[in-house]
């Protein structure tokens, strides 16, 4: 089950990347085991992640050198959704791994939302703005990437963004985007102080809107242990690749 539940993850990732390429007006390329867009890609998005096993090794090769002979950019991404590539010799570094992590879908009670945040739903082109700016505010997205999420994803059934506003901006937030039986979790942020209550409270607020969907996304050093404590367990790795010639 497990690898079924990896391959769910790997796809549902993959469609966000391409909802995002096409956001962008450079939509990506499906293959029998891989996404791939020889396109400048928005920051933070690879040019190729891969979804399928071993046996699908002679299409994702294809695609990596398809890559390399048109390159995108003068470095560009590849996420090994199983790290089974060695890429060194290519050309590529690692620059980071990650665990794949599920929560099987159920129903329950949500925290509890007596606290001094507001907790709402993104509707319309400014409150993206504002909840972006709030992203780029945590580690992960430290610097100044404003416009990587354009307000056509709001239009789309399958996207949901949440985020919880207190003191003047978004302390807090998430994606939400449902392939299949399954909703990806990504771009989530929380404040320093109470972590895990925010985390959990997206978390709900995305199942809310999409119930009777087990969750799935990746996460890896303290993101990781709170997808612990909110209920998601690792189910396998990836690594991600970069290739800087």
């Amino acid at each position: 089950m497990t690898e079924a539940q990896q391959i769910a993850a790997a796809i549902n990732n993959a469609r966000w990347c391409d909802l995002i390429a096409q956001s962008h007006g450079v939509p990506g390329e499906f293959h029998h085991g891989c996404w791939i867009n020889e396109q400048r890609m928005p920051p933070f998005y690879p040019n190729m992640v891969t979804f399928g096993a071993a046996q699908a090794a002679n299409d994702i090769m294809d695609c990596l050198e398809r890559l390399k002979q048109n390159p995108p950019s003068d470095a560009w991404a590849v996420k090994d959704s199983f790290m089974e590539l060695e890429l060194t010799e290519q050309g590529y570094n690692v620059l980071f791994e990650a665990s794949w992590i599920w929560r099987d879908a159920h129903v329950e009670e949500g925290p509890s939302a007596a606290d001094a945040i507001d907790w709402l739903t993104v509707e319309d082109a400014d409150q993206l703005r504002e909840w972006e700016w709030g992203w780029m505010q945590t580690d992960s997205a430290e610097g100044d990437y404003q416009g990587i999420f354009k307000s056509s994803l709001l239009d789309s059934p399958d996207v949901v963004i949440v985020g919880g506003w207190a003191r003047g901006h978004f302390v807090a937030g998430g994606i939400g985007f449902v392939t299949g039986d399954v909703v990806g979790v990504s771009n989530l942020f929380t404040p320093q102080d109470d972590p895990l209550h925010c985390w959990q409270r997206v978390t709900y607020l995305i199942r809310e809107r999409f119930p009777g969907k087990s969750m799935v996304g990746y996460e890896a050093g303290d993101s990781l242990v709170l997808a612990r404590g909110d209920g998601f367990a690792p189910i396998g790795s990836l690594r991600i690749w970069v290739y800087a010639g």
